[in-house]
């Protein structure tokens, strides 16, 4: 998360309305959803990308590794 630019963390200031009038805080603060703005901002979508690949081969070994089988 300390990659991300500041700009990606003012959902924060809409999270107080979006608990009271419903809807989701990124939505309101950019006004598109998050699949929708990675799809806009490369940087984002690089970093989005390399996060799920990393997550995926972490899981990927945990699994394996619970039950005794190799990868």
């Amino acid at each position: 998360m300390s990659q991300l630019p500041k700009k990606n963390f003012t959902t924060r200031y809409h999270l107080k309305d979006s608990v009271l009038d419903g809807g989701i805080p990124f939505n309101k603060a950019y006004g598109m959803m998050s699949f929708e703005y990675l799809g806009k901002d490369t940087r984002c979508n690089r970093l989005f990308n390399e996060g799920m690949k990393s997550q995926t081969i972490i899981i990927t070994k945990a699994y394996f590794a619970h039950n005794h089988l190799r990868a």
